[in-house]
C-alpha cells in the first residue's frame, strides 16, 4: 500500500510541476495577452495528468478496462469543452487581460496556482475512490493498518465485498474458486441458503473435490437447522470415497452418526480422524473429548458395552507395501500413499483406508473394521477383497495421469498378510 500512495504522489508532483510554473510566469510584455494558450496549456496538462493516472490504475487492476475508457471519454469530452469555452470567450479574456495592471493579473495567477494546488489531489483522491477499488489495494499488499483491518471486517464492508464478487461471478460464472470463496462468505455472513446455491455452482465446475463435498455437507446442515438429511449424508459419504481420510468429512460422518444414535460408529469416525497424517492438534484433541464423551454415554445406554478407543475388529488383514525400485525416481518422498481396501463383489467405496508418506515404504500396514464408513461397509461383511496402494503427487485419492500404482489380486478374507509392490504408472 506505501508504494501505491507513493506512486500515486509522485504523479500528482509531476501534474502540479506542468500546472503551477506556467500559471507563476510573466505573461507577454508584462500583459495577459498570452493567458489564453497558457489556459490551453492547463487543460492539456490536467488531460495528460488524470489520463495518466487512469493508466495507472488499469495497469494495476483498480480500473477495468471499461471503466478506462468511460473515464478516458469522460476526460476528453472536458478537454473539447474547455477548448470550446476557450475559443468562445477569448476576446473577453483578452480585454480583460489587457486592462489588468502586472501586478492585479500576479495576485490572479497566484491565487490560481494555489486553488489547483489544493484541488488537484482532491480531485485526484476522489475520483480514485469513486472508480478504484481501494479495498483491492489495502488487501494486495498486506499493510492494512489496524483501523483499516478494523473497517474491513465490519459488517457493512464484508456485505459490500461479498455483493461485488457475486456480482464479478454473475459475469464471469466459470470461476469455481469464486463461487467457492463466495460460498464461504455466506457461510460468515449467517446465510447458509445462499451458501448451499453458490456450493452447487462450484461443484458443478469442481465435482470430484472432498473438500468441497464436505464444505457443501456442512452447508447443507447449516441450512436445515443444524439436522443432517439424506442428501448431506451422500455429500459426506461421497466426499469419503474421494479421500477417506478428509478431516472435515469424518467430523460431519462422526457427528452424523451421533445424531443417529449410532455411538460405535461415531466413535470409528473420530479415531480416524484423530490418525490424519497432519491433523490440526485442536481438531485432535476434539476428536479425542468427543471419543470420551460417546464411551460415557454407552455406559448410560442400558445392554451397550463400552468401545475402548483402542478397539479393532478381531478380522483384519496385514499388508506389506513396498515401492518397486524402478519407479523409484519417479515420486517424492513427501508424496501421499493410500493403502485401500475394496470388496471384490460389492461397491466401489473403500472398506478401510491407512494414509502414509512415500519416505515410510516399505511398510506394514493394518486393516481393520475400525476403518469401515459406513456401518454396512466393513472388511469383516465381505469374503473377497483386493488390496490397491497409490502413490498420489497431488494428495489426492483419487489416481490420476502419472501417479503410481501397485494392486493385489482378488483375496479371501482369511489371509492375513498381503504383498502390494507398486509397479504400475496411472496412463
Amino acid at each position: 500500500m506505501t508504494i501505491l500512495w507513493l506512486v500515486m504522489g509522485a504523479m500528482l508532483l509531476v501534474a502540479l510541476a506542468c500546472v503551477i510554473p506556467p500559471l507563476l510566469r510573466p505573461g507577454v510584455n508584462g500583459r495577459g495577452g498570452a493567458r489564453e494558450p497558457q489556459r490551453r496549456e492547463l487543460a492539456v496538462a490536467l488531460y495528460r495528468a488524470q489520463q495518466a493516472e487512469a493508466g495507472q490504475e488499469l495497469a494495476s487492476g483498480q480500473l477495468s478496462p471499461q471503466q478506462y475508457a468511460e473515464v478516458e471519454r469522460e476526460l476528453e469530452q472536458r478537454l473539447l469543452d474547455e477548448a470550446k469555452g476557450a475559443d468562445d470567450g477569448h476576446d473577453a479574456a483578452v480585454s480583460r487581460a489587457r486592462s489588468a495592471s502586472p501586478r492585479a493579473e500576479l495576485w490572479q495567477r497566484a491565487g490560481m496556482a494555489a486553488l489547483l494546488l489544493a484541488l488537484l489531489p482532491s480531485a485526484a483522491l476522489l475520483l480514485y475512490l469513486k472508480l478504484g477499488n481501494p479495498v483491492a489495494a489495502l488487501v494486495q499488499s498486506g499493510e492494512a493498518t489496524d483501523q483499516a483491518e478494523r473497517h474491513a471486517d465490519s459488517p457493512a464492508s464484508l456485505d459490500a465485498m461479498v455483493a461485488r464478487l457475486a456480482a464479478r461471478l454473475a459475469r464471469q460464472p466459470d470461476d469455481a474458486q469464486g463461487w467457492s470463496m463466495l460460498a464461504r462468505s455466506y457461510i460468515v455472513l449467517a446465510r447458509p441458503d445462499d451458501a448451499v446455491v453458490a456450493y452447487q455452482r462450484a461443484l458443478a465446475l469442481t465435482p470430484e473435490d472432498p473438500a468441497l463435498l464436505a464444505d457443501y455437507a456442512d452447508a447443507l446442515v447449516s441450512a436445515n437447522g443444524g439436522t443432517f438429511d439424506e442428501f448431506a449424508g451422500m455429500q459426506i459419504h461421497a466426499a469419503l470415497a474421494l479421500d477417506p481420510m478428509q478431516p472435515k468429512a469424518l467430523a460431519l460422518a462422526g457427528a452424523m452418526a451421533l445424531e443417529q444414535r449410532d455411538y460405535r460408529q461415531a466413535i470409528t469416525f473420530w479415531q480416524r480422524l484423530a490418525q490424519v497424517p497432519g491433523v490440526p492438534p485442536e481438531m485432535a484433541a476434539q476428536a479425542g473429548r468427543q471419543i470420551a464423551e460417546m464411551q460415557s454415554l454407552m455406559h448410560k445406554v442400558p445392554g451397550m458395552a463400552s468401545v475402548p478407543a483402542t478397539a479393532v475388529s478381531p478380522r483384519a488383514l496385514e499388508v506389506h507395501v513396498s515401492l518397486s525400485p524402478t519407479l523409484a525416481m519417479q515420486a517424492k518422498p513427501d508424496d501421499t500413499v493410500f493403502v485401500v481396501a475394496r470388496a471384490v463383489d460389492g461397491p466401489r467405496m473403500p472398506l478401510a483406508v491407512q494414509r502414509l508418506r512415500l519416505a515410510d515404504l516399505p511398510v506394514t500396514v493394518r486393516l481393520d473394521d475400525s476403518m469401515a464408513m459406513t456401518p454396512e461397509l466393513r472388511l469383516s461383511a465381505f469374503e473377497r477383497v483386493q488390496v490397491e496402494a497409490h502413490v498420489s503427487a497431488s494428495g489426492e485419492a483419487r489416481p490420476k495421469k502419472g501417479d503410481l500404482l501397485g494392486q493385489s489380486g482378488p483375496l479371501a478374507m482369511d489371509k492375513k498378510i498381503i504383498d502390494v509392490v507398486v509397479n504400475q504408472k496411472v496412463n
